[in-house]
């Protein structure tokens, strides 16, 4: 026969519980204070729109060790390798940015997120423009060389300068 099983009074359970949330707590890693690091750059900057994937490397500071550093294109969350680092700190990272996210000209937000092994991440680190640039910008012409020809003159090579020329305009 087994004994009759005690139950304990509401107060001591209650007492019991907090207890124990209590130790569990000190016990997980304390990833919220974690600061949110710094990028000091990010290569490339800028890229063609509707290219293939991209592979991103954010330069800076950011809290490693407990937390994974993951880098973001605006919320989109991307594979993360963190190439070096000193103890706690990683200083480079590399980020693979699917052609999907590139497809449409425009500016991108790159933050850096402490994560806790690939899931519940805090606190962003100040975002960086990464721009998706047009597919057909306006050219600005700022010089012809030579800037003057003879009327009639056969043949004559012109050098046309400025910026905005799409690649199949340039030689």
């Amino acid at each position: 026969m087994t004994p009759p099983r005690r139950v304990l009074p509401r107060r001591t359970r209650l007492a019991l519980a907090a207890t124990l949330c209590a130790a569990t707590a000190l016990a997980l890693p304390a990833i919220a204070n974690a600061a949110p690091g710094t990028i000091v750059s990010i290569d490339p900057t800028e890229v063609p729109p509707a290219g293939p994937a991209v592979t991103l490397t954010v330069t800076g500071k950011f809290p490693a060790g407990t937390t994974d550093p993951t880098v973001f294109i605006d919320d989109f969350r991307l594979t993360t390798t963190d190439n070096a680092n000193s103890g706690d700190t990683a200083t480079e990272l590399t980020a693979n940015v699917p052609a999907s996210r590139v497809k449409e000209p425009g500016e991108r937000k790159i933050t850096v997120w402490n994560c806790k092994q690939g899931s519940d991440c805090n606190e962003p680190s100040d975002g960086v423009v990464f721009t998706v640039l047009d597919a057909n910008p306006a050219p600005t012409v700022t010089s012809l060389l030579p800037s003057t020809i003879t009327t009639g003159t056969l043949g004559a090579v012109v050098q046309v300068n400025g910026t905005g020329f799409i690649p199949a305009t340039q030689g």
